[in-house]
């Protein structure tokens, strides 16, 4: 079996689990090259080795593994808990981090943070494996184009043999140095590419833990943003991160029986339609889970010679002036249908998706448009169409529910179930 680790994301961190009582932890070589890809992702992720499980010892594979990994990610952070903490400082502390010139003791950020259940999946390291020739067969290196035209190497590799292609047998074939480390270059953004996608298909996010400023005029005033909301925006260092906030006890209280009143219409198999819908609309918090700032129900759009077009919501993102427009579809409506290994999406998701395209067509008519978005103070125009929709599918795999529901590209769709998740507030720590 291949080496592997567990790993968990939420918002901007990556964890990696440091305790693996049932086996050897993965080489420290291994861990060396998995820690120095993160390095390439530091914009966008923040590496913890998480100890909090490790209780009253540290087996010595842990130790070695941390230590090279520290060697090529000395930013990254050490997590501990309030029962391990000393345990975890005299790591820390001790010549395994001397010896590799990290910052003193004193400078070292330990964060003592509370179990918290996160997923975790499994990550394998066979890609961040370069003793293994196998594993680099999973890189095409024939498609390297460096930067540094100088180089050639990609003439280089074209005069290679056609059977050519393992990392071993291209280090054979190149006596350029250049070159060859235009070939690792290269690897280590394949490899830095398929964890940042790992990670981005695992990851939670915590309700209102980013914030950026919006510059309005002359004013400029601090948004909640999260990096992994529907809308799939860039996270960037720039962007400071913060626990969450709360207006006040009674403003959180208000919402709280939303929250209660929503879960309680997930579990009732007659609620209306027009329930669910009078409840997301009368408390904005719950379109702000999903990174809306600005949310216009009842818009009434007119059509001479047809019937009018009424979008359930017209929702502001909070990083973009142009607008989306949001179905509304009961909690029990289906969303995949038949048998595994053959679902679908049901018919009702692709009478939502028609729908919408037919409010997007709508403002296609510039002038039209304009008219609208003068009465109302929004601007809409190749809108995201989004349909929030019945609960998260069980009895498929992953890779059948993604497939089924990205079967219109131009559609996204949202379970109540992640709703519900984006609205809670989970920090961190």
């Amino acid at each position: 079996m291949s080496d592997s680790i567990e790993v968990s994301a939420e918002d901007r961190f990556t964890l990696v689990d440091m305790n693996s009582p049932g086996k050897l932890f993965p080489h420290p070589f291994l861990i060396a090259s998995f820690a120095m890809v993160t390095r390439q992702l530091e914009a966008d992720w923040s590496l913890m080795w998480d100890f909090r499980s490790a209780e009253d010892r540290m087996y010595e594979d842990i130790k070695d593994a941390y230590r090279e990994a520290r060697a090529y990610s000395p930013s990254s952070l050490l997590v501990a808990s309030t029962d391990n903490r000393d345990l975890v400082e005299d790591l820390a502390g001790s010549n395994l981090i001397e010896d590799i010139g990290d910052p003193p003791r004193s400078k070292k950020k330990i964060l003592v943070m509370r179990p918290k259940l996160i997923d975790t999946a499994t990550l394998d390291l066979t890609l961040f494996d370069s003793s293994n020739f196998d594993a680099m067969d999973l890189i095409d290196f024939t498609k390297i184009v460096p930067e540094n035209e100088d180089i050639n190497l990609k003439g280089v590799l074209s005069s290679m043999p056609e059977e050519y292609g393992t990392y071993a047998e291209i280090e054979s074939h190149i006596d350029d140095e250049r070159q060859m480390a235009a070939v690792e270059d290269a690897m280590q953004q394949v490899r830095a590419e398929h964890l940042d996608r790992f990670l981005r298909s695992i990851v939670s996010h915590s309700t209102l833990v980013e914030w950026m400023l919006q510059l309005k005029g002359d004013q400029i005033t601090v948004v909640p943003y999260h990096a992994h909301s529907i809308h799939h925006v860039e996270a960037t260092h720039r962007i400071p991160l913060v626990r969450p906030a709360r207006r006040s006890a009674r403003y959180y209280q208000s919402f709280a029986s939303d929250i209660r009143k929503l879960e309680q219409f997930l579990n009732a198999p007659k609620v209306l339609e027009r329930e669910v819908e009078n409840l997301l609309r009368s408390n904005p918090l719950f379109m702000q889970g999903l990174n809306y700032k600005e949310i216009y129900p009842q818009v009434v759009l007119p059509r001479q010679g047809s019937r009018d077009l009424r979008p359930d919501i017209i929702c502001e993102p909070f990083d973009s002036e142009w607008c989306d427009i949001v179905e509304l579809k009961l909690p029990s409506q289906k969303i995949l249908v038949d048998r595994p290994n053959r679902a679908h999406l049901a018919s009702g998701l692709t009478s939502a998706a028609a729908q919408l395209r037919e409010y997007s067509a709508y403002f296609d008519d510039r002038k039209i448009a304009e008219r609208i978005e003068r009465i109302y103070g929004f601007r809409c125009y190749k809108p995201r169409l989004v349909v929030i929709v019945g609960r998260d599918p069980v009895g498929y795999s992953e890779e059948e529910q993604r497939r089924a529901m990205t079967a219109y590209p131009d559609l996204e769709i949202v379970t109540y179930d992640k709703l519900l998740r984006g609205v809670r507030t989970r920090p961190l720590w």
